[in-house]
């Protein structure tokens, strides 16, 4: 619980999609503690539940649906759901999303459709439905999390491609949705640690990412929380159409060697 800001949430309802896996539990808890009633958007109803246990312990608040996210009828279906329960939708973050790791020519066609319509057709559609509710209540923040990988060239076509599509619709929503008090933001996060990757990240392949990472740790998923918790803020308020990375300086890091970098060429000169 570091990274925490002195931030009054009280009187907001919060969704969050993909609320069941590890960053979007930090995000429902972040926002739980800030004293948001939260809305734990998740396929899996099990994980979904386990989130919501965990702020109940807490005496934060919270309710689970469970919502397939490429399923339009599903996310309409949701917000009506919220409105007629809890009157608005004062942010969401659009954190739901799945990946594969292949390569172009190894990725089915029904795959490569599949994650496109998840990751990259999720923000779109719940965009498309939370935004007219956000709209008759005079305003709103809309938080999508994309990755490093849509930024630059890393990771399978697919997932990049996915989280890419997202990052190239900031902006134009962003003008579209501004006039209307309501703030689209980015973020892309590079190597966040999960329980997806931690096995991953203590072996020798992590040891040679950390190395190209300038700040030289793996982000958390508090890292996370943190920075979508600001964007929802008032502090944020004059912030729109962003697309900001979390990868402690990766993404505009190249890393051509420790010779390279201490190389001199004009020590003759000195």
């Amino acid at each position: 619980m570091k990274n925490q800001m002195k931030i009054d949430s009280s009187d907001k309802v919060v969704v969050v999609t993909g609320a069941g896996g590890d960053i979007g539990r930090e995000i429902s808890l972040r926002f739980a503690r800030q004293g948001a009633t939260v809305g734990v958007i998740d396929i899996n109803c099990e994980a979904a539940n386990e989130t919501k246990r965990i702020i109940d312990a807490e005496g934060g608040k919270a309710f689970v649906l469970q919502v397939e996210v490429s399923n339009s009828e599903q996310i309409q279906k949701m917000v009506q759901d919220i409105i007629r329960d809890y009157e608005k939708i004062d942010v969401l973050v659009n954190n739901a999303g799945i990946g594969v790791r292949s390569t172009l020519l190894e990725t089915r066609e029904d795959m490569w459709d599949l994650i496109l319509k998840v990751d990259t057709g999720s923000v779109f559609r719940c965009t498309k439905y939370v935004a007219p509710e956000m709209i008759k209540r005079g305003g709103g923040r809309i938080i999508n999390i994309a990755s490093l990988m849509g930024m630059i060239g890393m990771g399978s076509p697919a997932y990049t491609a996915a989280k890419g599509g997202i990052i190239a619709m900031t902006p134009i929503v962003a003008a579209e949705l501004g006039p209307h008090k309501i703030n689209f933001n980015t973020i892309c996060p590079g190597f966040i640690v999960t329980k997806l990757n931690r096995d991953m990240l203590q072996t020798d392949i992590g040891n040679q990412i950390i190395e190209k990472i300038p700040m030289r740790r793996f982000g958390s998923t508090d890292d996370t929380a943190a920075l979508v918790s600001f964007l929802a803020s008032d502090s944020a308020a004059y912030i729109t159409g962003a697309v900001i990375p979390l990868d402690g300086g990766m993404g505009r890091f190249l890393d051509l060697g420790e010779a390279y970098r201490t190389y001199d060429p004009f020590k003759d000169l000195k």
